[in-house]
């Protein structure tokens, strides 16, 4: 059994918290909270394990955690992924709190979200929510440089009884693209809000 008490602490969402693995700090451990849906988690879980069984050079390209499966902790069940992690020193931000402390440029952000669709669409991933909190940005120092990269951490998986996202990929594109409308509207809103702070 893990003993989470003394593990660092990395964040909480909806449905997880999240904590580094204190025997290996190259993977975390995340556990359900206790008021979440296990269906939600369920369908998550069969979406990592596809992507895996499927191409682990996906995985890394869009900077998608690998699962490895299940451990016993003092907090229940904890489910192990690798620590998303472009180098030592990066910065860790959602996608809200990148753009609220960091106010980036429109143009950036967009460049950003647009490889992040192409990359989805190109290996037909499963998305079930996309949110500016389930995207983690990564801003590291390339060659006195700032780069930023985005890592889709949660929102994986099919909640359909009849999943055909799984059955073929011309439904997964097709349910990624109307995930990715409001998405795009909810990034255009936070943009404007961090644009009449920056100016307040």
């Amino acid at each position: 059994m893990i003993d989470l008490t003394q593990a660092q602490f990395i964040g909480k969402g909806r449905n997880k918290q999240c904590y580094v693995h204190p025997e290996d700090p190259s993977r975390v451990v995340k556990i359900s909270n206790p008021k979440s849906n296990p269906k939600e988690l369920k369908k998550e879980l069969r979406e990592f394990t596809r992507l895996r069984k499927k191409n682990r050079k996906v995985t890394e390209k869009l900077l998608i955690p690998t699962y490895y499966g299940t451990v016993q902790t003092n907090e229940g069940i904890g489910y192990i992924f690798d620590r998303v992690s472009k180098e030592c020193g990066a910065q860790y931000l959602t996608l809200k709190e990148f753009i609220a402390k960091d106010r980036p440029t429109s143009g950036s952000v967009n460049k950003l979200i647009v490889k992040l669709y192409q990359d989805l669409r190109e290996s037909a991933v499963i998305i079930s929510e996309l949110n500016s909190e389930n995207i983690l940005v990564i801003s590291y120092d390339e060659t006195q440089e700032m780069k930023s990269v985005f890592a889709l951490v949660d929102g994986l998986g099919e909640g359909a009884f009849l999943k055909l996202t799984e059955l073929h990929p011309y439904f997964a594109r097709k349910k990624l693209y109307r995930k990715f409308q409001p998405f795009a509207e909810e990034v255009r809103n936070l943009q404007r809000e961090a644009s009449k702070e920056g100016g307040s």
